[in-house]
């Protein structure tokens, strides 16, 4: 079960007899990795990689600096030629 430590939520399972903790930013992705483990442990795969459990786009990412940064860039020429390159 994931809980919150400061500002990180904490995954932690027993994975082959030991512990295994990692650190991610949402609830939802550490519940994610525990489900997965858990999972892998069922089928015998290995220890599944963190950052394999949510994957992100490239779309993802643009749209999110679209979202972010865009608003408050002050050249948006500038910044649209930059892109396009």
């Amino acid at each position: 079960m994931a809980r919150q430590r400061g500002p990180v939520w904490q995954a932690d399972i027993l994975y082959d007899k030991q512990r295994q903790r990692k650190s991610f930013p949402t609830q939802q992705e550490a519940e994610a990795w525990e489900e997965a483990v858990r999972k892998a442990e069922v089928n015998g795969l290995p220890l599944p990689d963190p950052s394999q459990t949510q994957k992100a786009t490239l779309r993802d990412s643009v749209d999110q600096y679209f979202e972010s940064i865009w608003p408050y860039v002050k050249r948006k020429d500038y910044a649209r030629e930059q892109i396009a390159m």
